[in-house]
């Protein structure tokens, strides 16, 4: 679907286009919830970086980059070894 926008200028607009746009979005918070250390984080920030320059959509960037924010404030200086391995195969059991 081509539409215009307030400046008169053609979009090619696609609703498969948004709905991926979308997906990679809930990616994005997915991979940020599942952080646990600061450098998995990083990681998480460079996949943002690659959803900026591949829908520049920059609301969603700027909420994922919130979302990372406020994960960074939860998790702190935490190192992830081999203890927090060790109780996360546990629980993981336990379900």
């Amino acid at each position: 679907m081509i539409v215009n926008d307030h400046n008169n200028k053609k979009i090619n607009f696609c609703i498969d286009t948004l709905d991926d746009i979308l997906k990679a979005k809930n990616k994005g918070r997915s991979i940020i919830e599942s952080c646990m250390t600061n450098e998995q984080l990083d990681s998480a920030k460079k996949y943002v970086e690659r959803y900026k320059e591949a829908t520049e959509d920059f609301v969603g960037t700027s909420e994922l980059e919130l979302d990372i924010l406020a994960k960074r404030q939860s998790v702190g200086d935490a190192k992830f070894g081999k203890r927090h391995w060790n109780t996360l195969i546990k629980k993981i059991k336990n379900v």
